[in-house]
């Protein structure tokens, strides 16, 4: 095809005896159609057969027409054509080199993609079967603790309640790395339905009381709502962001402090506010602060610095839910967390 479009360019120069500027539109034509040629086989020797072939039969009939013109335009398109070659070389190098290049990209994310399930589901089954005998073993501490006799040392105590903590804080961790890839391949299951908001607000101080106990904290419902209001949420993931909340507050208060819970009647949706007094979240640490295994500087968290993964867990949730969360820090002031859920309808 390449020398059938050479051998016509020649035969309207032949007849109509055309010039240069005829020879300049067959340039352009042939530049056009050179362009293409990258597409091709990815074999060294098809780009130039085929400017030879599109070019070869002009060359010769414009040089030896004897007039200056034409032997100028010969000269035009010869140049052309080693230019042509040139051009295409390197064309032809860049084009297959990054089809090479992003075909091993591709293999490269295909075998990372895998890596990374092959991993998730390796920590899941690994986790899975660490909580079973680890409930086992908390429950058998807690029996302990409750019937020590009375002549048990302290020492004795200290290291039985020691154990308890200790494995209910492991207990904790293997339950995050679980809904954390339970999240990561979409195998959270949320069943939301209309909930009445005060009471699971209510259920999860109550849970909490402990741990704010623990650190010395008070928790305060600064302000509640109606107990008819409902709220479209899953009551147990509900009452596990409250959790995350209110312990990261209890473990950046201060000794002493109250964490104060406020709900908020929005415009067709609620929203619930944990406001602590603490040392606030750091400028440069505020966008990373719901990503996952992220921790600013643990030295203000009582030696608890946790796994990193509760509020980019709670934040997972709360969107699951259909709603939205977020917070506001002043450094040094405190930080307040709030999470807003849409309004059950009334009907």
């Amino acid at each position: 095809s390449a020398l059938a479009w050479g051998g016509v360019c020649a035969m309207a120069l032949y007849f109509n005896q055309l010039g240069p500027t005829s020879v300049m539109v067959m340039l352009a034509t042939a530049g056009i159609a050179a362009g293409g040629i990258v597409a091709l086989a990815p074999a060294a020797w098809v780009g130039g057969v085929f400017l030879f072939a599109l070019l070869l039969p002009i060359v010769p009939f414009a040089y030896f027409s004897g007039q200056s013109s034409e032997r100028a335009a010969a000269l035009l398109v010869t140049a052309f054509l080693l230019f042509m070659l040139f051009m295409w070389r390197r064309l032809h190098i860049e084009y297959w080199r990054a089809l090479a290049v992003r075909a091993e990209l591709v293999l490269a994310k295909e075998a990372a993609e895998a890596a990374n399930l092959a991993k998730g589901q390796f920590i899941a089954n690994v986790s899975h079967e660490l909580r079973t005998p680890l409930t086992a073993i908390i429950g058998a501490l807690g029996l302990v603790e409750t019937a020590l006799p009375e002549n048990t040392t302290p020492q004795t105590m200290k290291l039985v309640e020691m154990a308890s903590q200790n494995g209910k804080q492991l207990s904790t961790l293997i339950n995050d790395i679980l809904d954390f890839e339970r999240l990561n391949v979409g195998g959270m299951l949320f069943n939301c339905r209309p909930i009445a908001l005060m009471s699971s607000i209510r259920n999860a101080l109550e849970l909490n009381f402990p741990y704010a106990e623990r650190y010395r904290v008070a928790l305060v419902l600064e302000n509640a709502l109606p107990e008819e209001i409902r709220v479209i949420a899953d009551g147990q993931r509900l009452l596990q962001v409250m959790a995350n909340l209110l312990s990261n507050a209890a473990k950046h208060s201060r000794a002493g402090e109250n964490i104060y819970i406020s709900l908020q009647n929005m415009n067709g949706s609620v929203r619930v506010e944990i406001r602590d007094r603490g040392a606030g979240i750091p400028d440069a640490f505020r966008e990373h602060v719901f990503q996952k295994f992220a921790q600013a500087d643990s030295s203000s968290t009582k030696n608890d610095s946790g796994t990193g993964l509760g509020l980019a867990i709670s934040k997972a949730i709360i969107e699951g839910m259909g709603g939205t969360i977020g917070f506001d820090s002043i450094e040094g002031q405190g930080a307040t967390f709030y999470f807003e859920l849409p309004l059950a309808q009334p009907s």
